[in-house]
């Protein structure tokens, strides 16, 4: 995720016609990840957790996701050095490929 992508959703959160607690949580929590893109505060672990999380939610995939976000997703844990967090991404990103598999996708 880059901060265009950021950005983009911060635009479609705050042209949104909803004004909810919930909807200005999101945008803090936009605002909080445009600082720490802007700064270079993210690690390529925070990168490989965000990617993931918009694969799975609750350990559960998501429905609707596309190839390139598997994508980017599984490049960003392979970028990782071993350990127990790549490990842990790793086995969510089977989960994913297991849906794959069922759908008949090659990955």
């Amino acid at each position: 995720i880059g901060i265009g992508d950021v950005k983009a959703v911060e635009d479609q959160v705050t042209n949104s016609a909803i004004d909810d607690a919930f909807t200005q949580q999101v945008h803090s929590l936009l605002d909080e990840l445009l600082q720490q893109l802007n700064n270079g505060d993210t690690t390529q672990a925070d990168n490989a957790e965000i990617l993931m999380s918009e694969l799975l939610v609750n350990g559960e995939v998501v429905s609707g996701f596309t190839f390139d976000q598997y994508s980017q997703a599984k490049a960003a844990v392979d970028a990782l050095s071993d350990g127990t967090e790549k490990d842990s991404l790793l086995s969510q990103l089977h989960l994913v490929e297991q849906r794959m598999d069922a759908m008949g996708i090659d990955y």
